[in-house]
């Protein structure tokens, strides 16, 4: 697949970016989140449709796919099957116009290199996900499909490499729902609770900054703590 059409986009997104406000349709559900209506209901029953078309042939046929990261076994990575562009054009057309004004920087974002995946929860595929921090600058987690109860994601707060592991944070919590998407920055410390019923999948955008992933080594080789990471000042 390539590029998708732009008419995929969510009309209250498109019209939004068209304005040159994005942030106005995107709504705080917790600090540095923010859920957004993206896809289209069109678009998201195509791209749902073709993710599980494309799961079932695979497993019919005794194919596997690749697990989408280190941590989840249910669902598959978008580039070997075709959907790279999809993973692009999410980036380009959803995250990036949002990502300056989500998410404070000492200069603009600079976003590229998206790994896109889905992930799926429920009988047969994965049940939760344990505490972690994504390999990415920002994160997009699109829902594409949620039935039953159950397989909230949870977060602890956003941390840099020093303080990745310290108690507690900002909790928040996102109940997924089809079309919409959490915006995040890969270091908001999170994880999934147990589906309960019924299923989940969702379609997640890992996007890397360069320059950011370099500042933030450098802070961690010199023991500093950036401004945006949520650890308690020291007294």
């Amino acid at each position: 697949m390539g590029a998708p059409p732009d008419d995929w986009l969510h009309p209250v997104l498109a019209r939004a970016i068209a304005d040159g406000a994005p942030m106005a349709a995107a709504r705080a559900v917790g600090p540095g989140l923010w859920e957004l209506p993206t896809l289209s209901d069109g678009a998201r029953a195509r791209v749902a449709a073709e993710c599980a078309a494309i799961a079932a042939w695979n497993a019919a046929h005794g194919h596997p796919l690749e697990p989408p990261n280190s941590m989840n076994e249910a669902g598959f990575r978008l580039a070997p099957v075709g959907l790279a562009g999809l993973a692009s054009w999410l980036m380009d057309r959803a995250v990036s116009p949002l990502a300056d004004g989500a998410f404070a920087a000492s200069h603009p974002w600079a976003l590229e290199d998206p790994h896109g995946f889905t992930v799926a929860y429920g009988a047969g595929a994965d049940r939760d996900l344990g505490f972690h921090v994504d390999d990415s600058a920002v994160t997009l987690n699109l829902c594409l499909e949620r039935t039953g109860a159950g397989g909230e994601v949870w977060f602890a707060g956003s941390r840099c490499a020093l303080h990745r592991q310290d108690p507690g944070g900002a909790a928040a919590v996102w109940a997924p729902r089809p079309g919409w998407a959490l915006l995040h920055r890969g270091a908001h410390r999170h994880g999934a609770w147990p589906v309960q019923g019924g299923h989940r999948r969702n379609l997640v955008v890992w996007c890397r900054d360069a320059a950011a992933r370099q500042r933030e080594h450098d802070d961690a080789e010199a023991g500093r703590c950036p401004p945006w990471c949520g650890h308690p000042a020291e007294p």
